[in-house]
């Protein structure tokens, strides 16, 4: 099966609102316990969508614990900026329903701890099925930093490819 293949048939599984959010509550828990998050000075995390887990309370609380977050602003595939915000309030919706801040100040790859990151399913050690657009694939080249996958347990799978340029990463799921 192909990696398109994959993403349409994992899209297809069902995700009720109530699983929803109580797997986003024991995922936010997990991440907001974990060493990862606590020692990161620098968070850069994604802007969840609905099939993702909830990502929007991990950035209000790194904020409120005075960590610089900041956020991806795509740009022509596979680039993406990695901008800092000080509120969730500074985001609009951007192309594919994405939610970026319109412009600020760009932050620097080296200078980032944590990076959580998005995918449409992972494997228990850390082979991510991405959106296909490429651009987390761009950015973890360069990134030497602490990664995070955050993902639904119901969406997990133990039959994903591995191509040479993906890089594992480190997997949080209800």
């Amino acid at each position: 099966m192909t990696k398109s293949e994959l993403r349409k048939k994992i899209k297809d599984i069902p995700l009720d609102a109530v699983y929803k959010i109580t797997a986003s509550e024991i995922i936010r828990k997990k991440v907001l316990s974990s060493e990862m998050f606590e020692k990161a000075d620098t968070i850069f995390s994604y802007v969840s969508t609905d099939r993702e887990p909830d990502t929007r309370e991990i950035i209000k609380k790194a904020l409120s614990l005075g960590k610089k977050v900041c956020v991806p602003k795509c740009r022509e595939k596979p680039n993406m900026d990695l901008i800092y915000i000080d509120s969730l309030d500074c985001l609009s919706e951007a192309r594919f329903g994405l939610m970026e801040p319109a412009s600020g100040e760009k932050a620097l790859t080296e200078d980032i701890d944590l990076a959580i990151i998005p995918c449409v399913s992972v494997t228990e050690d850390g082979i991510r099925l991405g959106h296909g657009g490429g651009y987390y694939d761009k950015f973890m080249e360069n990134f030497t930093g602490t990664n995070m996958c955050l993902c639904f347990k119901k969406l997990m799978r133990e039959d994903l490819p591995k191509e040479q340029h993906d890089i594992n990463v480190n997997v949080v799921s209800d």
